[in-house]
């Protein structure tokens, strides 16, 4: 009858919006955990730009950030880090950079 076909097509109806939203709160989920990775990448990389300015000036410091990019892992970015505290000259953590890093940077 036209009232059971109206009833099973609300019900139909029902499952698509539901499917529909938890398809839309697993995509804003989705988004919202790339989104805070990229920021927290984002203020990683900031870091390290900012320690290697304190300890060897900014102009080392835009040759680092130039040379690594975004294009970094994590453990990269703990790696400069350390290089950060171990070298003694910003030439030197410029050079371990460009071994980590041969065919990218800065043009080089």
């Amino acid at each position: 009858s036209q009232a059971r076909m109206g009833k099973w097509f609300d019900g139909v109806r029902a499952e698509f919006v539901a499917q529909g939203i938890q398809q839309g709160v697993k995509q804003g989920i989705q988004q919202g955990v790339e989104q805070g990775i990229q920021q927290e990448r984002a203020r990683a990389l900031a870091r390290l730009r900012r320690h290697a300015a304190i300890k060897f000036g900014t102009q080392t410091a835009e040759r680092l950030s130039a040379r690594l990019g975004t294009a970094i892992s994590t453990e990269q970015m703990e790696r400069v880090g350390d290089w950060i505290m171990e070298c003694e000259r910003g030439g030197d953590l410029l050079a371990r950079v460009a071994a980590m890093h041969p065919n990218g940077g800065d043009g080089s």
